[in-house]
């Protein structure tokens, strides 16, 4: 029970997160007239889909569901913020700049 607890606890905080990480980012992306922002938000809606899915997991009680979350916060940080959101970067910076 103590486990599944801190997975709920876990799987909020990583969609409150997440959640707040992309309204700001396609915020900033708007605003700076970022080209490939369709393409970014497309990878947001993949995050999201991927945490709903973690939650309906959790529901079923998956005994292999904090190793697919780790999994999923890997990928999330190495892939997706290390890789995509570098390729913004640029833009975003001069947006800022100029703000």
């Amino acid at each position: 029970m103590q486990d599944h607890m801190q997975m709920v606890s876990v799987i909020e905080k990583l969609e409150n997160y997440l959640k707040d990480h992309i309204r700001y980012e396609e915020e900033i992306l708007r605003k700076a007239n970022y080209k490939d922002i369709e393409r970014h938000i497309a990878q947001h809606k993949f995050f999201i889909q991927k945490v709903d899915n973690l939650k309906q997991e959790l529901n079923y009680n998956n005994p292999l569901l904090f190793e697919k979350t780790a999994n999923f916060m890997k990928k999330w940080f190495l892939i997706h913020i290390i890789q995509s959101d570098k390729k913004y970067q640029k833009t975003a910076t001069e947006y800022l700049k100029r703000k």
